[in-house]
């Protein structure tokens, strides 16, 4: 896999959109006939407007993400063949990918509410990294060539993230491993953590990176999301290289 770029700079803030984004989104999708389950009927949809808003309202002194809190970001969610995925990009590459989702409400509101500030994108305005994802989960693809932007976060996270990212489709290493190849092996647990905190899941492959005794370990989308993923690939089982 070609290592995707990191970069650093920051951009200007945007205004909040958060109820235009949603209704922007259910006209767009139901207009181009994408969605594969039915959404909201008019007056459902005020509904489900209010209950994402107030889901967001809750968190919204909360952001996953403080490095890109002030920035520009665009948004947009589509279908997979495993659920709803929602990926935020900045202009220098994707900022963070949300692992699927059952409903497009539960992706919106996983968004939203990390990225508040962020503005809807159409669909086809990136309709590169949207296919790419949606090959993955197919099972048709096995590797990225996308960019990353992993600005503002720390080095320790961005040399595990970086390793992770060369161990190669349908294989598997362990949570030493990553941490021998760092260079810090008594860091296991810390690398489990930083692995937990990756925010481009599957671009960043963390779900190939498992405890010593080849059980699953940890992973911030769910122990069967991981197991799904591994077995999609044809790696689950294996015995993670130490």
């Amino acid at each position: 896999m070609d290592k995707a770029k990191i970069m650093t700079s920051m951009t200007e803030e945007r205004p909040e959109r958060q109820e235009a984004a949603i209704s922007s989104l259910a006209r767009e999708m139901e207009t181009l006939g994408r969605v594969p389950v039915p959404l909201p009927d008019p007056s459902r949809r005020a509904a489900l407007r209010a209950r994402l808003l107030a889901e967001y309202g809750a968190t919204r002194n909360q952001p996953r993400h403080l490095p890109h809190a002030e920035e520009r970001l665009d948004f947009t969610v589509f279908a997979t063949s495993l659920g709803w995925v929602g990926v935020v990009i900045s202009e220098r590459g994707v900022v963070a990918l949300n692992l699927p989702r059952p409903t497009l409400e539960a992706a919106l509101a996983r968004v939203l509410a990390e990225y508040p500030h962020a503005r809807l994108l159409p669909e086809d305005e990136v309709a590169g990294v949207v296919l790419q994802i949606r090959q993955y989960l197919d099972g048709k693809r096995a590797t990225f060539q996308v960019a990353i932007d992993l600005s503002g976060h720390t080095p320790f996270q961005l040399r595990v993230w970086e390793t992770a990212l060369g161990i190669p489709y349908g294989e598997t290493r362990s949570y030493a491993w990553v941490a021998q190849q760092i260079g810090k092996p008594r860091a296991a647990r810390a690398v489990g953590q930083a692995l937990g905190a990756n925010p481009v899941p599957m671009i960043v492959p963390c779900h190939r990176v498992l405890a010593s005794d080849g059980s699953l370990g940890g992973y911030g989308g769910g122990l069967p999301m991981k197991e799904r993923l591994l077995t999609m690939e044809g790696a689950w089982g294996q015995r993670a290289a130490q």
